[in-house]
């Protein structure tokens, strides 16, 4: 064998023995960054998870109690609760507007029926156009009627809790009245004894007249 083909052997092999070192030195080197890929893309995706989670059981509960609220609604509003509240009448004004608000409507339905039929479509339409602005009129009386009424029922529940408050302040004076022995002092308490009575009786006056 010739001195140049043990030489090219020899390189040969250097250059395989070269290459695969390099190798095995850039899969040792890629095998620790992928561990370090996995450690911390691991906790990132289970975080990004818990939170996905935790807002899908939020938005759960609230469409529970959000669905709950609207049976709630409902029931009250078919049983009528709302007008149980309103005085006789109120409830008597909402009947009638009702009722003529079904009427309208009838009328309306009737006439849209006939507006392609008739000779004058424009004096139908003016009629229509009318009977709609009754409606809406009339709708928004019994919607007035309604927010009066709320009104209404805040003032009586704050005239009821104020007069608990003077029936305390009465009495805790009444007892001062009592157990004063100084004359000056004693009227000072009448007086405000007195005051608070008045005031009382405003009170429940308004109530009586807002009931």
């Amino acid at each position: 064998m010739s001195t140049k083909q043990l030489g090219g052997q020899s390189t040969s092999r250097t250059k395989q023995l070269g290459s695969s070192k390099l190798n095995k030195q850039l899969n040792g080197q890629d095998t620790p960054n992928k561990e370090l890929e996995t450690s911390i893309s691991t906790p990132v995706i289970a975080s990004i998870t818990e939170v996905k989670i935790d807002k899908e059981v939020k938005v759960e509960k609230a469409q529970t109690v959000n669905s709950k609220q609207d049976l709630n609604n409902r029931f009250e509003f078919y049983v009528g609760k709302e007008r149980m509240t309103l005085r006789n009448e109120d409830l008597q004004r909402i009947r009638e507007l009702q009722d003529a608000n079904d009427q309208l409507q009838r009328q309306v339905a009737m006439q849209k029926q006939e507006l392609f039929q008739v000779a004058d479509s424009l004096k139908l339409s003016a009629e229509i156009e009318q009977s709609m602005c009754m409606i809406a009129r009339n709708a928004g009386e019994v919607l007035s009627i309604y927010s009066d009424n709320e009104s209404r029922l805040r003032r009586i529940s704050a005239l009821e809790d104020k007069n608990i408050n003077l029936q305390q302040d009465m009495s805790d004076v009444l007892g001062k009245v009592a157990t004063c022995h100084e004359m000056h002092q004693k009227t000072q308490f009448a007086k405000e004894y007195f005051l608070k009575k008045a005031e009382y009786d405003r009170n429940t006056a308004e109530i009586q007249r807002l009931k």
